[in-house]
């Protein structure tokens, strides 16, 4: 009896949209900003111009104060520079 190669539920593609949209969903439930739903704001072109007119009326990225949200330049250069560090330390042993 041959053994059958089970199919993987999801090709990796939609894990990357499906990944994409979980991190819009959040950015959007922390007010950063707002997708367009089909549901909520209907399709085609009248829903792309309804969310542009809106855009004067939503506050910018920049009012919403999340700790910890904006650290990520500063946390890279840390551990970059640690590391940097520690590898050219290594080199002259």
């Amino acid at each position: 009896m041959a053994l059958v190669k089970s199919t993987k539920p999801f090709a990796k593609f939609e894990w990357m949209i499906a990944w994409r949209y979980i991190r819009a969903k959040r950015a959007e439930d922390l007010g950063l900003m707002r997708m367009i739903h089909s549901e909520r704001d209907g399709t085609g072109p009248d829903a792309m111009i309804n969310a542009i007119r809106k855009l004067p009326d939503q506050k910018p990225p920049s009012f919403i104060q999340i700790n910890g949200l904006l650290d990520g330049l500063d946390v890279v250069t840390k551990r970059t520079s640690y590391l940097l560090n520690k590898s050219s330390l290594q080199a002259n042993k």
